[in-house]
């Protein structure tokens, strides 16, 4: 079990989250056929709104509290009371400026449902500290059950609430209602498992946390805003039924970002701790870790490129087709975006927040300008160029920062072969089209991917020992290993 500590917490992640974000598109797809596309345009711009707030009243300190209590897990009690202090401060500045927003730049019709999925601010804020103790004590399983669980719980008091009403408003507040439980439910879990995080309140600790986490507030803004910015503007020129269209190519995105995240969570306390105990194998466990997040995400983007149109309609309507360029832009857009957090993650653990904020910032700055220049003249696919334009600009920079210790050739001895593979045999899942439904299709093309990578020994499963070691690596492994770290 120790061994495949990262196998276990990436499977109880993908698990949870992969089942929400499956409960998310039924729930939506029932949503949109019983309300329209223009009132689930309303709410999901009110569910933007709040996860551009959340950043503010989170702070960064999901990041912080990862890293510093998978160094030292003692110091967990202080860590988690005063970060909930912390966070219910900064809440009230969230509400105070969102209201601002939403008056001055926003539609009347808007506002309703964003004032009442406010709460999911405060309380989603506090269930990512409770989470952040979860993923350092490595009890990743835990956090996967109670996001699939709090998902549940919105998806079926939703469903419960449409029985008898068609307004999106009390949506909203089922949404805040339901964080408000995950939040409170996490937090029993972790006393029970852990009673030691007794009680612990101090100002200067709180100082503390907000001065150290500052750097990671920033960076979360800037990525946040990265992700989130076209919704915003879209909502401001564009009609509500583009918003649906967009928020729902989006959403599809996520499920290869799903898996990638996972995968980059599990691996982040690994090497944290890899990191803090001077392990020479860590620069090698990067190397790898860049492979398998390439294996997992590149059948995934090839297959949901080929048979995009079936699975947009299929999932919600037939209108939402108008939804299929922009996703196919924003997969090969996003697929850049597998391995920009796990670069980001890397320069946490070297304790280069600095550089990851210049690189953020810097992409933010980019999709801001594109989304300005493209969203009033080109919709929904100028929001789509835009993003493709800025994470490129990301990737460009992670890969710059990495260099002194990740080469370009290595990057690519890394993260090419999975995707050549996958593009070798993606004829294969284009020519069966017509006889498989895309949800067989998809996981039979998939799985032919997974094979042919552990036959040709692009993956091992002794990667898995390697991720769990915090030494060097034996002798044999040495000897097969290429002078940029990878296996031949």
């Amino acid at each position: 079990m120790q061994i495949n500590r990262v196998l276990r917490n990436t499977l109880a992640l993908f698990s949870g989250q992969l089942g929400a974000q499956l409960l998310a598109f039924v729930f939506v797809a029932l949503l949109v056929k019983i309300v329209g596309d223009a009132e689930y345009g309303r709410l999901a711009f009110a569910f933007r709104v709040v996860v551009v707030l959340n950043v503010l009243s989170e702070f960064g300190l999901w990041t912080l509290l990862v890293r510093d209590v998978a160094r030292e897990p003692s110091s967990a009690a202080e860590y988690l009371w005063n970060s909930l202090a912390l966070k219910l401060l900064l809440s009230v500045v969230a509400f105070a400026l969102g209201w601002l927003a939403l008056v001055c730049i926003y539609e009347p019709t808007l506002h309703p449902p964003a004032y009442l999925a406010a709460p999911w601010i405060l309380f989603y804020a506090w269930y990512f500290s409770v989470a952040a103790l979860f993923r350092a004590f490595q009890e990743h399983h835990w956090d996967g059950t109670l996001s699939f669980a709090g998902k549940l719980l919105y998806t079926g008091a939703g469903l419960l609430v449409l029985r008898f009403t068609h307004d999106v408003r009390w949506i909203a507040l089922v949404f805040s209602a339901s964080a408000a439980l995950q939040w409170s439910t996490a937090l029993l879990v972790l006393l029970w498992r852990h009673p030691s995080l007794r009680f612990s309140l101090s100002i200067a600790r709180i100082r503390d946390l907000f001065t150290r986490s500052r750097l990671f507030f920033a960076i979360n803004l800037f990525t946040t805003l990265h992700l989130n910015f076209a919704h915003l503007l879209v909502a401001r020129f564009c009609s509500t039924r583009d918003l649906a269209y967009y928020n729902a190519a989006t959403m599809l995105v996520l499920v290869p970002i799903v898996l990638a995240n996972a995968f980059v969570q599990s691996m982040y306390p690994v090497l944290s701790a890899a990191h803090q105990r001077q392990d020479p194998a860590f620069w090698h466990k990067v190397a790898r870790a860049m492979r398998w997040l390439a294996a997992l995400a590149f059948p995934v983007i090839l297959y949901m490129t080929l048979d995009g149109g079936r699975i947009i309609t299929t999932v919600f309507r037939k209108e939402f087709v108008a939804g299929l360029v922009p996703l196919q832009i924003l997969l090969w857009g996003l697929g850049l975006d597998f391995f920009n957090p796990l670069s980001g993650h890397i320069l946490y653990v070297l304790n280069r927040q600095r550089r990851v904020m210049t690189i953020t910032a810097t992409s933010v700055i980019t999709n801001i300008l594109a989304n300005f220049l493209l969203v009033p003249r080109y919709g929904i696919v100028g929001a789509s160029c835009a993003m493709l334009i800025s994470l490129s600009v990301m990737f460009l920079g992670y890969a710059l920062s990495l260099l002194p210790w990740l080469s370009f050739l290595a990057l690519g001895r890394s993260i090419m072969p999975p995707l050549l593979i996958a593009l070798l045999i993606a004829p294969l899942a284009w020519y069966a089209r017509p006889w498989l439904p895309f949800y067989v299709n998809g996981p039979l093309y998939c799985t032919l991917c997974a094979v042919l990578f552990f036959a040709l020994r692009i993956l091992r499963k002794s990667d898995f020992k390697l991720f769990a070691l915090a030494h060097a690596p034996s002798p044999r492994n040495l000897q097969e290993s290429s002078p940029d770290g990878l296996p031949q």
